[in-house]
């Protein structure tokens, strides 16, 4: 039970300090306690003792640990002032100490070291140890001979910063020795693959910057670049390459320094193997048939370890689409690699091997290229622009490979020189450099609107598959499409237009068409909002409408709309004006009453209604003539 009202007396006994009230008496639960207990200034154990008399456990000891306090003051540890040599270690690494307002040291305190501009470098951390001092594991002083300063700095203590100031002078070259790239191999005529570099430091190990050292092919007739450099701030100089000579063997090169003795490098040069070869660059190129590919095509030939083999003849030989080559035999470099000098393409799909005399994995390589004429051209008409004439001779004697007539073309076959496209192709090839293609779908009885001729074939604006004639054979919409022809004497079933092609900007259109739509009843009005909507296409897609090249129309025979011509062709050029097309005024040419009556009976075939070859002749040069001018 606790007694209250005794007397206890408390005491401090180590640890210096201060309490307040050093005697109490018990409360009535037999508790007793002292006033304040002050600990020492110093760090480490305090003793307090409370006695009470006549008790026999009197006195009962209380300890408590006196734990240094805040860093209050930082002060260097090590000399301050130091010498050495510029670019070396500090000889003995600076250190602080730092210590509680009562001068005990502070433990786990992280002090900021920091060379000057040009001081050099330090490492460690910086943490004070349990004695308070922190300390760098090294100081590198800067390469710059002269006078170099390092900070220690702890914010919100006194003596912060502590400054350590060093003399350095420039250290004297005394040792060359070889520091990376000897003893290496590389396949002949190849580089090492590491760069020679040396190294130069005085006489107690401190690299030297600055020194020029010149590196020389001393044996096997390789090659250097980079071979004069300067020691950088490590003491080292290193060359940019080092390619072996073209014989197997020993290699060797010579680096030498003013005052020092030379250093030799060896190498041995290997004679690969050659058993594979592959493709470098140049494989499935899309560029202008007639002009050069922007990527020369090349192989490499490797040995077993996928090294290059260098002096191993390959020849290019062209295979398909009719191009031509340049240096088509090729040796080796020292990369392994055989490049063909240029490869200028035709039209369409080119391919180009490449091969070699010895058994090699992946001989031949074969590459393949697209050949993308410089311009296109597609003629879309009726039978005027589809069939072919020779002079006046009314017998039909080619017709596009899309038309209704039996003297169609082969879909690969080239356009006739009897028709108009073969005829603007001709005149393009012997006047330009650049190569052409010109694409023939006109259909004989073809008409501007919708609905199919009387042999199957759609009209203009005849929508099969989605997309109508003019958008599918124009355009290239629905690649490969097909116009949904029926089997009759004249078509086995549908015909895709495989000559179709996406138009660029460059690209152009030939549109002639709108007599048949006269011998069909139906009006001019309607026949140039048709037509106009052929030209939203066009210009829909993104082209420009001065590329849209339109005809007038000749005239037909009395009974067949031919009084109807003129309105038309009003029709037609109002047409041109008014969307910014480039018109051909065909009519001026054949006709003296504006498309009413022939001019001359040299100009049509005998029927009033297809016109000579004369005129196709004129047609191609005017055709040719807005190309050339609107073609860079």
């Amino acid at each position: 039970n606790g007694i209250p009202g005794f007397t206890v007396t408390f005491a401090i006994t180590s640890g210096g300090g201060t309490l307040t009230g050093p005697t109490a008496t018990s409360n009535a639960n037999g508790f007793a306690s002292p006033g304040a207990w002050t600990l020492g200034t110093a760090v480490g154990p305090n003793t307090l003792t409370a006695s009470a008399t006549g008790l026999p456990e009197s006195p009962l000891t209380f300890t408590a640990i006196a734990n240094a306090g805040p860093a209050a003051t930082i002060a260097a540890n090590s000399a301050t002032t130091l010498t050495g040599t510029a670019g070396g270690l500090a000889p003995t690494p600076p250190s602080v100490k730092v210590v509680d307002a009562f001068g005990n040291p502070v433990a786990s305190v992280a002090v900021t070291f920091a060379p000057a501009s040009g001081s050099g470098t330090i490492g460690g951390n910086g943490i004070t140890n349990a004695l308070g001092i922190a300390t760098v594991d090294s100081w590198r002083f800067g390469t710059t001979a002269g006078t170099q300063t390092l900070l220690a700095s702890l914010a919100g203590v006194a003596g912060s910063p502590v400054t350590f100031t060093a003399t350095t002078v420039a250290p004297v070259p005394s040792a060359l020795v070889a520091f990376a790239g000897n003893g290496q191999a590389a396949v002949i005529t190849s580089s090492v693959p590491v760069p020679l570099a040396v190294r130069i430091t005085d006489p107690a190990g401190v690299p030297v910057p600055g020194v020029a050292v010149t590196f020389a092919v001393a044996s096997g007739e390789g090659s250097i670049t980079g071979a004069s450099p300067v020691t950088d701030a490590n003491g080292i100089a290193a060359i940019g390459s080092w390619t072996l000579g073209s014989t197997a063997g020993p290699n060797t090169v010579t680096a030498t320094a003013a005052g020092l003795p030379a250093v030799t490098f060896t190498a041995t040069g290997i004679q690969p193997t050659p058993v594979a070869m592959s493709i470098v660059q140049g494989q499935s190129q899309t560029g202008a048939a007639g002009a050069d590919l922007p990527i020369n095509p090349s192989v490499k030939v490797t040995d077993p370890q996928g090294r290059p083999v260098p002096n191993i003849a390959i020849t290019f030989t062209v295979t398909g689409g009719g191009g031509t080559v340049t240096n088509a035999s090729v040796v080796t470099n020292t990369s392994g690699v055989a490049t063909v000098g240029s490869w200028k393409i035709g039209i369409g799909r080119n391919t180009l091997s490449a091969s070699s005399t010895l058994s090699l994995a992946g001989n031949p390589v074969t590459f393949v290229a697209t050949g993308v004429p410089f311009v296109q051209l597609v003629t879309f008409g009726d039978s005027n622009t589809d069939r072919g004439y020779s002079g006046t001779n009314p017998a039909v004697i080619v017709a596009s490979y899309v038309s209704n007539d039996p003297q169609r073309l082969g879909a690969s076959d080239p356009n006739s020189q009897l028709q108009l496209a073969g005829k603007i192709e001709a005149k393009w090839r012997s006047t330009r450099a650049q190569s052409i293609k010109v694409t023939n779908h006109g259909i004989t009885s073809t008409r501007t609107g919708t609905g199919r001729t009387g042999l199957g074939s759609p009209n203009a604006l005849e929508v099969v598959n989605g997309f109508t004639r003019f958008e599918g054979e124009v355009l290239g919409l629905g690649y490969p499409w097909s116009g949904g022809e029926t089997p009759n004497a004249v078509f086995a079933g549908p015909i895709l237009r495989v000559q179709a092609f996406k138009p660029r900007a460059q690209d152009f259109v030939y549109v002639s068409m709108g007599t048949n739509d006269l011998q069909n009843n139906v009006n001019t009005e309607n026949i140039g909002a048709n037509l106009s909507r052929m030209v939203d296409f066009w210009v829909g897609a993104g082209l420009p409408a001065s590329h849209f090249i339109i005809t007038t129309m000749p005239p037909r025979d009395p009974g067949q709309g031919s009084l109807y011509v003129p309105g038309l062709n009003a029709v037609i050029r109002r047409l041109a004006g008014q969307r910014g097309l480039t018109l051909v005024d065909l009519s001026v040419f054949v006709s003296d009453d504006d498309g009413n009556t022939w001019k001359s009976p040299s100009l049509h075939v005998g029927d009033f209604i297809h016109y000579s070859e004369e005129v196709r002749n004129w047609l191609s040069d005017r055709v040719f003539d807005v190309m050339n001018a609107n073609t860079p």
